[in-house]
């Protein structure tokens, strides 16, 4: 049961990661981002009855295309988030709307202009200062106590909306809280790239090298023999 269990944490783990480097396979479907967003905050009030949830949805929301159990670990990552600012409870916001993306916008996240759905979370929680936000998306970054966050909640997010082929902002003042903003295509809209499919097994670490680092050296060793068998050189 311990080896299961242990199993399953790298596992968690490799899928967060995946998600953050934008390597995750989605099963993508039209979906209304409002239908979602009602049932994820209609689950999580209840289980958090300090706070006051509020939500602004948009009448004739554009579909978009997306996989909904990751689009639902965004919402609750950043409900969880929202949650943890406002240790006294507070006001927590979720906001819809369309909007179009013009070329001089859409160039600095590089994304294709056209058609967005917006889904804000805003809370009236502590807020965080500039540098703060500006590694809020690194991996590993965490503002929490050791042993209390291991920072990839907000680099998944990340990693999720940039593989749905949206980019995400944060807009944060200390004392007077945060709002996180996430920009997904409007169905119908043909997506900036299409993703690669997997390598052939034996093939896929050709000329490649990557570095093992770990303090298990049982780990270690069997990492290393996986890996020279897929042709990588570690």
């Amino acid at each position: 049961r311990s080896i299961e269990d242990q199993v399953r944490r790298g596992a968690d783990l490799t899928r967060q990661l995946l998600g953050f480097a934008r390597g995750g396979r989605y099963e993508v479907k039209p979906l209304s981002l409002n239908e979602v967003i009602r049932q994820c905050s209609v689950t999580f009030g209840r289980a958090k009855k300090e706070l006051t949830i509020q939500r602004r949805l948009k009448q004739g929301l554009w579909a978009v295309e997306a996989d909904r159990g990751q689009i639902e670990k965004v919402l609750m990552t950043l409900f969880v988030n929202a949650w943890q600012a406002m240790p006294g409870g507070g006001d927590l916001i979720i906001e819809t709307r369309n909007t179009e993306m013009g070329e001089d916008h859409s160039l600095p996240y590089q994304v294709s202009p056209g058609r967005y759905v917006r889904v804000s979370v805003s809370d009236t929680g502590m807020g965080m200062d500039e540098q703060t936000q500006q590694r809020v998306f690194d991996p590993f970054f965490t503002t929490k106590a050791m042993g209390r966050g291991t920072g990839l909640g907000l680099a998944t997010v990340y990693g999720i909306v940039k593989g749905h082929g949206g980019f995400i902002q944060v807009e944060s003042t200390p004392g007077k809280g945060t709002t996180f903003a996430f920009f997904l295509p409007a169905s119908g809209r043909r997506r900036r790239t299409d993703r690669e499919a997997p390598a052939a097994r034996g093939t896929a670490g050709a000329k490649k090298t990557v570095l093992v680092v770990d303090d298990e050296p049982a780990n270690m060793e069997v990492t290393k023999e996986i890996l020279e068998i897929l042709n990588y050189n570690v």
